[in-house]
């Protein structure tokens, strides 16, 4: 999707969607120091809510600012710029989502410790 939105909402040169599309990578590879520090100081269930909220926003956030004309236009040498800093925004978000993915098992594993079984 971020593709067709580079291609035909944005407009951009190949070169910027090279940079756009890389952006998500660049925000997983911060997320992983950032995400560990995250799990402890916050509990997971904290850090997924943030991390998903924070992935939406900065995925979906670019184009509602452009339809009520707080965005850069296409033209403009700010886009490609803020478009690439949402990107790295949206993976460490996304990044904070899957590494909390545990959370399911941290249910099951508190059992087995009550019970014995583990």
């Amino acid at each position: 999707m971020a593709l067709v939105n580079a291609n035909f909402f944005w407009e951009l040169a190949d070169q910027s969607k090279m940079f756009l599309l890389m952006s998500m990578p660049v925000g997983f590879v911060i997320g992983i120091v950032a995400t560990r520090r995250e799990h402890e100081r916050f509990d997971k269930s904290r850090t997924m809510i943030v991390g998903a909220s924070m992935t939406f926003v900065f995925i979906v956030g670019p184009i509602v600012l452009r339809l009520m004309d707080f965005f850069p236009t296409n033209d403009s040498p700010l886009l490609t710029p803020l478009l690439v800093a949402f990107g790295v925004a949206s993976g460490i978000g996304g990044l904070a989502v899957v590494s909390s993915s545990s959370l399911k098992l941290s249910p099951v594993y508190d059992f087995g410790l009550k019970w014995g079984q583990n």
